[in-house]
């Protein structure tokens, strides 16, 4: 299947000659009730499954590139993440509640 499609996919990808052809995404991945999930915010709709991180990510993966290769094949545009950095916030639920008096 794979084959069949890396032949479609040589005319439309004629298309991007001068262009930047690579696309990065952020993937985040979370523990679910059944294992991880593995989702990318720019293109929501493509969801990996797996029982741990690594095999969420692969899922994820192999669906990313079908629904790469399927807007490809339409024409569509396919979209460059504009997440430029990722952050962690902590939040001490103690200094909070000694701050607010939520005791």
């Amino acid at each position: 299947m794979i084959q069949q499609r890396t032949v479609l996919l040589r005319p439309a990808l004629r298309l991007f000659a001068n262009v930047n052809t690579t696309r990065r995404f952020v993937v985040l991945i979370v523990r679910g009730r059944s294992g991880h999930l593995a989702f990318t915010p720019k293109l929501p709709d493509v969801v990996g499954r797996g029982r741990g991180r690594n095999s969420a990510y692969k899922d994820f993966k192999a669906r990313l590139d079908e629904h790469v290769v399927r807007m490809v094949e339409r024409g569509a545009p396919v979209p460059d993440d504009d997440i430029v950095s990722v952050k962690y916030a902590k939040v001490d639920l103690r200094a909070l509640e000694s701050r607010t008096h939520l005791a």
